[in-house]
């Protein structure tokens, strides 16, 4: 009789680079469903507005409704608009891509992802929420151009370089201290 072995760190290679696939194709999912992406959005952000007493919100598809003193206005959540543009190409694509070498850790990839990803939707709720607030505050020409042109550009902006910087902060530690934390057993 005949043992086959396998050498120890394949299985984990394999693992790893399945990993990294299903990292990569959920990235490039959320760029092929950034509608839903939206829809989702948009109902939270209609809820939060309506929550905190900001405006009176409905989502109506991907559109955020509101009145105010003359009228009915809103958003409309375009496929720009949405963090699922924010959150797959900068972090799923390229952690996916990063996973696959041996120097960044599984599980510390795949919870620094669900931590950008939630804080970049956190951000574009920010967004939204400066938006509908400078709109009630300045009305809606003027409220639009300080809102959506400038403070939810900064507003994106410092959300993603943020976002980066935890991203590079996080995966650029690599297995080695990983590893340590677990007790290296491999």
């Amino acid at each position: 009789m005949t043992a086959l072995s396998q050498p120890a760190g394949t299985r984990w290679e394999t693992g790893r680079v399945s990993a990294a696939a299903l990292i990569a194709a959920i990235g490039l999912a959320l760029l092929v469903g950034q509608a839903q992406v939206r829809l989702v959005e948009a109902a939270a952000s209609a809820w939060v507005l309506a929550s905190l007493g900001i405006v009176r919100a409905h989502a109506l598809g991907t559109v955020v409704v509101f009145h105010l003193d003359n009228g009915f206005f809103g958003f409309s959540l375009t496929p720009g608009c949405t963090a699922a543009f924010l959150i797959s190409p900068f972090f799923f694509l390229l952690a996916g891509t990063l996973m696959a070498a041996p120097r960044i850790a599984v599980r510390r990839a795949l919870v620094t992802l669900a931590t950008i990803s939630a804080l970049l939707f956190i951000v574009n709720q920010l967004r939204f929420m400066v938006f509908a607030a400078s709109v009630r505050a300045w009305g809606f020409q003027t409220g639009y151009e300080r809102s959506h042109v400038f403070l939810g550009t900064i507003a994106s902006t410092l959300g993603l370089v943020a976002a980066l910087l935890l991203f590079l902060a996080v995966l650029s530690r690599g297995r080695r201290s990983a590893d340590a934390a677990v007790g290296d057993r491999s």
